[in-house]
């Protein structure tokens, strides 16, 4: 996967803040700049690889009820790379 990013815009990684486990099932939205949805999805796993046209974006991830919020802006010919993280969850699971 990590390879394969430099053939997309955006690559998003997910993971726990204090032991650095990789997390999927996350929700993300992401908006352009006016606040239109370009893309809704749930991740099969911790690495999601998007395609964006140049400009600005917000992107908002909920994973077990906490939701990481990031502004980003994308150019032509370069990928951006996200890293989103979680609070560790006593008791559930991943």
């Amino acid at each position: 996967m990590k390879a394969a990013a430099k053939d997309y815009t955006l690559m998003v990684t997910c993971a726990t803040q204090n032991s650095g486990d990789y997390l999927a099932d996350i929700k993300v939205n992401i908006t352009d700049k006016s606040g239109t949805p370009v893309l809704e999805t749930v991740t099969d796993g911790p690495i999601l690889l998007v395609r964006l046209a140049p400009g600005q974006y917000s992107l908002s991830a909920e994973s077990n009820g906490d939701t990481v919020n990031k502004k980003f802006s994308i150019t032509a010919n370069h990928t951006v790379k996200l890293d989103l993280y979680w609070p560790e969850q006593q008791g559930k699971q991943q």
